[in-house]
């Protein structure tokens, strides 16, 4: 899990100002969140290989051989660069096995929740869970102290990537520490995987096809529909026009089938502030 609510989003005007931004929300910003946390973890490893190449070598789909930060073996005395090779395996493994058990709280956390906070000015702008893209969800903001006693991976998985996983990891590419040991977390995460991929039959790895970008042909703007004259400047029909009802019955369909599926699946779930 990382943080998502009330996240830092850069701002469409400038190159160098952020803030924390409530469109910056939920699952839909944790994804980038941790991505941009493997992204640091690759740069610290190519800064101290001294590796100043971009993009990746080695056999695509098999992680323990595909390269992301590469330089001469033993400029770090152990640990995942004494080799001189970063692969992607090692990459994912110092990710996950780095983030914190139970999150301290960070500077991202519950920036903008009006639970959290005691701010409700969002919910007459956003509604009832304060997302803009979706009036109608519900979610009820938690602090990290919060989460009951006990293991805490059934809730959250790894655990948090943040400010202070990073530093960790840090380390562990330097050879000051080793790579924790999440045997629990392991066992936990490989029966949900198991369960996952037996409940959702496109989430088998094994049938995923290699992507490439469509040539510039492929589809020209004349063949672009425009959009409808009653659309407004999203591009989606007037709120209550057009195919509500099956709107309505989708989401009605989607929020049944997520709750069957988390409380089935459980394991790699959002931080408890994003409900």
């Amino acid at each position: 899990v990382a943080d998502a609510y009330g996240g830092w989003a850069a701002i469409n005007t400038s190159m160098t100002d952020v803030r924390p931004d409530p469109i910056s929300c939920c699952t839909s910003a944790a994804a980038p969140y941790v991505a941009g946390a493997a992204a640091a973890i690759i740069l610290e490893a190519r800064r101290i290989l001294g590796d100043t190449s971009t993009g990746y070598s080695g056999p695509a789909g098999d992680p323990t051989r595909r390269i992301v930060a590469r330089g001469p073996a033993g400029l770090v005395a152990k640990g995942p660069l004494a080799d001189g090779d970063l692969t992607l395996q090692e990459l994912r493994d110092i990710l996950e096995k780095t983030a914190q058990t139970r999150p301290q709280q960070g500077r991202d956390d519950g920036l903008l929740s009006p639970v959290a906070s005691g701010q409700v000015s969002d919910f007459g702008t956003f509604g009832i869970g304060a997302n803009p893209f979706c009036q109608l969800c519900f979610s009820l903001p938690l602090t990290w102290s919060q989460i009951p006693p006990g293991p805490a991976y059934p809730q959250l998985g790894y655990g948090g990537v943040n400010e202070y996983s990073l530093a960790t990891a840090f380390r562990v590419l330097r050879g000051e520490t080793d790579l924790p040991s999440r045997a629990a977390e392991d066992s936990f995460m490989a029966l949900d995987t198991q369960i996952r991929q037996s409940v959702i039959q496109n989430n088998d790895v094994s049938t995923v096809t290699s992507w490439t970008a469509p040539g510039a042909a492929a589809c020209p703007a004349s063949q672009l529909a425009p959009l409808p004259s009653s659309a407004d400047s999203t591009g989606l029909p007037p709120t209550g026009t057009g195919s509500g009802g099956a709107t309505i019955s989708l989401a009605l369909l989607t929020v049944l089938v997520g709750a069957v599926l988390a409380g089935v699946a459980g394991g790699r779930r959002r931080r408890p502030e994003d409900g």
